[in-house]
């Protein structure tokens, strides 16, 4: 758990906040859980993995989630159009 959440903290993933912060901002926390795994290598090495997974479907500010999706369909039309 140690190693997750430096590795999410020096990669500049999120921002935490105490409630105190968040108050004053006025945002809500996001929950989050703690999910383990037991990784085994083919030669019986064993190791435990943590990852931290965060809920957010409970997002509410979708402003930088933009992801256009493009279908083959578009492209083709868009093709035929440009010939005429």
């Amino acid at each position: 758990m140690e190693e997750e959440s430096t590795s999410i903290l020096l990669n500049n993933t999120f921002t935490a906040l105490n409630s105190g912060e968040a108050w004053q901002l006025q945002v809500r926390p996001i929950w989050s859980n703690w999910v383990y795994k037991t990784k085994h290598n083919p030669d019986g090495y064993i190791w435990y993995k943590a990852r931290l997974v965060i809920k957010g479907y409970e997002q509410t500010d979708f402003g930088e989630t933009h992801a256009p999706v493009g279908k083959l369909t578009m492209f083709w039309y868009l093709i035929s159009l440009s010939w005429r």
